[in-house]
């Protein structure tokens, strides 16, 4: 909570500094003391501010905690040597680092979902979702029935965070890979004056109508045969083909992961009618709009309760989870 007052607050320095310089020193003008920024914004001061609070001072101190789990001490023996060192206050030259350790039955995941070879394009080992196993490795786990108010169904569960999103806001939920959205939608825009696909990751719809007003007006234009309708096919392309690639793993390796653990059924993999064993140029049952194999993934973001759960576990690391407007999200009360 600390880090994010200190991240809004320089923020607002960078955004402000007129009144930034105004509330920070009352004798000196603020014309005189702030300087106006031209280009990407420097958020270096909070870099200074977080590092100068007791934020920084506390998580130092712990550093070596839960990373002393996975030294050859074992479990037992890093909760010994956690103890030991939390009672000098972490006052050791030394900081252990995470090594993450495949799940059972990781070995040879990606051959059984087609990437073998390709993980620079399609990492299956990355930080946390390291840890998630094949549905195979498992056997289905059996809840018992909800007993209210001790426990909820999701829907009535998420009902009492509170959380809200406007219905025309632009989904803060995406099937794209964080790296590529910057690139598309930061640098882009940089370096091209604002010209960049900003629906990219949002669906094929979004992709299409945002595709076709860049291409509006350019030499072809998108009602023609021209390089403007190529752009707008090959982006429309390039999304089916990654939310189709998101669904097939995601369902016939993870057994739908995201709609089996996101807390407030954001994710769904639901039957498409008609489309069930629709064979594609390669046989493979793909649908133009994303689906695979009959199942088409559906994204409720007005349930979000920005956990970033789907960011951070799916085996894919295909979810980008963006500010949504108007600070919507849950709001928890007592």
């Amino acid at each position: 909570m600390k880090s994010g007052m200190l991240a809004a607050e320089a923020a607002f320095g960078v955004v402000h500094p007129d009144a930034a310089a105004a509330s920070e020193s009352d004798a000196s003008p603020a014309s005189e003391t702030a300087e106006k920024q031209d280009g990407p914004a420097d958020m270096s001061p909070y870099t200074h501010a977080l590092h100068s609070s007791w934020v920084h001072k506390d998580l130092w101190e712990v550093r070596n905690m839960r990373p002393s789990f996975s030294t050859p001490l074992g479990i037992w023996g890093g909760i010994a040597y956690s103890g030991a060192e939390s009672l000098i206050r972490g006052m050791v030259p030394w900081t252990f680092k995470h090594h993450s350790v495949p799940a059972p039955g990781y070995a040879g995941v990606g051959a059984r979902i087609g990437v073998e070879g390709k993980e620079k394009d399609f990492p299956i080992s990355s930080l946390d979702a390291h840890s998630t196993s094949p549905a195979s490795a498992h056997k289905p786990p059996h809840y018992p029935p909800f007993e209210p108010p001790l426990s909820t169904d999701l829907l009535t569960s998420v009902a009492l965070t509170g959380t809200n999103h406007a219905e025309d806001q632009p989904v803060h939920l995406r099937v794209v890979r964080t790296g590529k959205y910057v690139h598309e939608v930061v640098d882009r825009a940089l370096a091209e004056g604002g010209r960049a696909n900003v629906a990219i990751g949002g669906g094929t719809e979004g992709v299409r109508n945002v595709a076709s007003a860049l291409a509006e007006g350019e030499e072809g234009g998108v009602g023609k045969e021209g390089q403007g309708k190529e752009e707008v096919d090959r982006a429309v392309k390039e999304e089916a083909h990654t939310r189709r690639e998101h669904v097939r793993v995601n369902t016939e390796v993870y057994a739908g992961l995201l709609g089996r653990a996101c807390p407030a059924a954001v994710y769904e993999y639901v039957d498409v009618e008609g489309e069930e064993g629709k064979e594609g140029a390669e046989g493979q049952g793909r649908g133009e709009d994303g689906t695979w194999k009959g199942k088409k993934l559906v994204i409720n973001s007005q349930n979000c309760i920005h956990c970033k759960l789907c960011d951070v576990k799916v085996p894919t690391q295909d979810i980008t989870w963006t500010v949504p407007e108007g600070g919507g999200g849950p709001k928890y009360s007592e």
